[in-house]
């Protein structure tokens, strides 16, 4: 994957992001490209990329969409593995990677349409989106439009801690926008939803729910937690340092 910049965008949680990075590393061997968004309005995180030598760009307070714009623009490779933080890879996405190409698609991942009960507009999911970054360019086209989230009022999806009123319009989340301009210039987008669940799993919504003041809300995060850090344990003793340019 000599071609390919792993890009996430974090927010105050240092041991679900090293958690991630620890299991990619299990299943990915050699020197990997990577690039951290680091929005925590503290240290902790930035500390622990630090101390084992991963680039990051500090943006204190900023939130995901307007991040990735932020990390695509630092990053030189022709391909982006767009990843949250709240993921745990469960086998070598080679074979994806190898398909994104060989397929010559601008976006790959799990194409999601209207879901929780909200009318959205289709996006590919940010936990695992492969972007080719090149076509991007060529093309000016942004992950993320102010404009059009405003408009639609679905500015709630787009914060830190992201509760949205559902007031019956149609709203777009994160990476819609995106997905929207790659279609309507007719770049080919791929659909692996099915398969994607043998790679990575994704335990969405932990922090920013523990976060919240909605005790339901806290209780299901804290749930979530205790899955993740079980899938994490046996990855805890892979080094990173080193292992990221």
């Amino acid at each position: 994957m000599q071609d390919l910049t792993l890009l996430t965008c974090s927010y105050e949680t240092p041991e679900i992001t090293v958690a991630m990075l620890r299991s990619f590393l299990a299943h990915h061997p050699g020197k990997h490209r990577l690039l951290v968004v680091e929005n925590s309005r503290d240290e902790a995180t930035r500390d622990l990329l630090r101390a084992n030598g991963i680039r990051h760009l500090a943006n204190p307070g900023g939130t995901h969409s307007p991040s990735v714009d932020l990390g695509l623009a630092n990053i030189d490779t022709k391909h982006v593995l767009l990843i949250d933080t709240d993921i745990i890879f469960h086998d070598d996405v080679s074979p994806l990677y190898d398909q994104f190409r060989s397929e010559d698609l601008t976006l790959m991942g799990e194409v999601q349409e209207s879901r929780g009960g909200y009318d959205l507009y289709s996006r590919v999911a940010p936990y695992c989106c492969f972007i080719n970054r090149a076509t991007l360019k060529k093309h000016g086209l942004r992950y993320h439009d102010q404009k059009r989230i405003e408009s639609t009022g679905s500015q709630g999806f787009f914060s830190n801690l992201p509760l949205q009123d559902n007031d019956g319009r149609k709203h777009y989340d994160v990476g819609s926008t995106l997905l929207e301009d790659c279609l309507a210039l007719g770049l080919k987008v791929g659909q692996v939803a099915d398969t994607l669940p043998e790679y990575v799993e994704h335990f969405e919504g932990m922090s920013w729910r523990e976060k919240s003041d909605i005790p339901h809300f806290q209780e299901w995060g804290k749930r979530v937690w205790q899955r993740f850090m079980a899938c994490a344990k046996p990855y805890e003793d892979v080094v990173l340092s080193g292992r990221f340019e």
